[in-house]
């Protein structure tokens, strides 16, 4: 295995660095996203686990780069739109507990987006 994302961010190990959890947890539901060699995207959410396990399963699943996204069961969210303009929203998980829609309105949390060419 590949041990270049754990090595590119020496802090990994220190989880108050990653993301305030519910009650102090250490581990708790995290999710990442990461690129392969290929370009290929890879997501992971993953209960029980600390930033640097979230590091190692990305890798393992091939990521070349990755960076941690939400953490905690409530903010853990993928949505995708299947149509142009942000049309037919869905949650990659039916369980996922924020709506489909949340990113199409204001919200006071972060996100990115990714859009097929």
């Amino acid at each position: 295995m590949n041990h270049l994302a754990v090595a590119a961010q020496p802090a990994l190990s220190n989880d108050s660095l990653w993301g305030t959890t519910l009650g102090n947890a250490v581990r708790v539901w995290r999710s990442g996203i990461g690129v392969d060699a290929h370009g290929n995207l890879i997501y992971a959410a993953v209960d029980i686990q600390t930033a640097e396990s979230l590091a190692l399963i990305l890798q393992h699943a091939g990521a070349v780069r990755a960076m941690e996204l939400d953490l905690n069961y409530d903010w853990t969210t993928f949505n995708f739109y299947g149509l142009f303009g942000a049309a037919a929203p869905a949650k990659l998980l039916s369980d996922m507990s924020r709506p489909a829609t949340r990113y199409l309105s204001p919200d006071d949390r972060d996100f990115f987006a990714v859009y097929a060419r």
